[in-house]
């Protein structure tokens, strides 16, 4: 995660137990991941384990975790997507274009992301 390429941000991932589809990465700019805007949490979660602060790291991947339990996708992601397709509903999203959520998920992954602002205690900025 620390190497700021994709294929180290996957492999990151994958560690922690995070999925690793559908991911928008782009070092220090963008980190969407499940459809979600995730970068601000990565990177508190990334800082909490480099100061030794383990409650609060596993406390931002327990939310992490929880907010991917609820994976927003894309046309073409859902398009790239394997498992049963039943089980997804097919809405409009903010821009209009079609978005894919698993029935009975609601927006509650969304509220669980924290706030938006910068924060300059940032070590490591995925």
């Amino acid at each position: 995660m620390t190497s700021r390429s994709l294929g180290g941000m996957k492999e990151g991932l994958s560690y922690l137990g995070l999925p690793n589809f559908p991911l928008t990465f782009i070092p220090g700019q963008q980190l969407k991941l499940c459809g979600y805007d995730l970068r601000e949490e990565i990177n508190e979660m990334i800082h909490a384990w480099m100061t030794d602060e383990k409650d609060l790291f596993y406390d931002r991947l327990g939310q992490i975790k929880k907010v991917c339990e609820k994976p927003i996708l894309t046309e073409e992601d859902f398009e790239l997507y394997g498992g049963d397709r039943s089980e997804w509903t097919k809405t409009t999203g903010p821009d209009g274009k079609a978005q894919y959520t698993k029935r009975g998920a609601d927006a509650a992954g969304a509220a669980a992301q924290g706030d938006d602002d910068d924060d300059d205690d940032e070590v490591v900025d995925v």
